[in-house]
C-alpha cells in the first residue's frame, strides 16, 4: 500500500529485480545463496594457511567468492601466495573484480563454475557453499586434489566424513570444518 501511494517509476521496480537476479540467478541451479563469511573466519583461514605452508608459498582458491572478502584479506596477507576466486553470480564476481583492481593485490576473480577447474595445483581450497552441494565437492575435491592439500568448508561439514580439525574461529562465527586430503581423518577441536 506504501509503495502505490510512493508512486515510484516502474524502472525502480526493474532495477530492483535485475539487481536481485544478478545477485541470485544461479541458486536455482546451484542451490547456493549469498553467504558472505566473517572477519573472524578470514582470520582463522590466514592461520590455517600458515600453519601449512610453514615458509611455502600456497595456491589458494575461493569457490563461490562472492565479493571478494576473504580472497582479498588473504591475498593482503599473504602476499607470496597465489590468492584466487570463483564465483558464479555475475554481481558478486563484478563486485570483487572492481574491488580487485583497486586492493593492490594480485588476488584474480573469475565468473564461472569451480566444476570447471582443474583442483590439481591448488594447496588450499576454501568454500562457504550449502549443505546441498557438499557431496558434490567433496567428491571433486578427492579426484582432483594432491595428498597433503587442504580443503577447508566454513559452517558446512562434508556429509559421513571426519575433519581431520574443526576450528571456531569465534563465538558468533561458524566453525571451520579442515581436511586433508590423502589422510586418515581424526577429528579435534580447536
Amino acid at each position: 500500500v506504501f509503495m502505490q501511494q510512493v508512486a515510484l517509476p516502474a524502472s525502480v521496480y526493474f532495477t530492483g529485480f535485475i539487481i536481485t537476479l544478478t545477485l541470485y540467478w544461479s541458486v536455482h541451479n546451484t542451490r547456493v545463496p549469498f553467504y558472505p563469511s566473517f572477519p573472524a573466519t578470514w582470520r582463522a583461514l590466514q592461520r590455517i594457511l600458515e600453519q601449512h605452508a610453514g615458509d611455502q608459498s600456497l595456491k589458494v582458491l575461493d569457490i563461490g567468492s562472492g565479493i571478494g572478502d576473504i580472497a582479498m584479506f588473504l591475498a593482503k596477507q599473504r602476499i607470496h601466495d597465489e590468492v584466487s576466486g570463483i564465483e558464479i553470480a555475475p554481481l558478486p564476481w563484478a563486485v570483487s573484480a572492481v574491488r580487485a583492481l583497486f586492493s593492490g593485490t594480485s588476488v584474480k576473480f573469475t565468473l564461472g563454475d569451480y566444476r570447471a577447474i582443474d583442483f590439481a595445483g591448488l594447496d588450499v581450497i576454501f568454500a562457504y557453499l550449502s549443505p546441498a552441494v557438499m557431496q558434490d565437492v567433496w567428491q571433486k575435491v578427492q579426484q582432483e586434489m594432491r595428498p597433503g592439500s587442504l580443503f577447508v568448508s566454513s559452517e558446512f561439514p562434508v556429509t559421513a566424513v571426519d575433519a581431520s580439525r574443526i576450528i571456531y574461529p569465534a563465538v558468533n562465527a561458524p566453525a571451520l570444518y579442515v581436511y586433508r586430503i590423502g589422510a586418515t581423518p581424526s577429528p579435534s577441536h580447536a
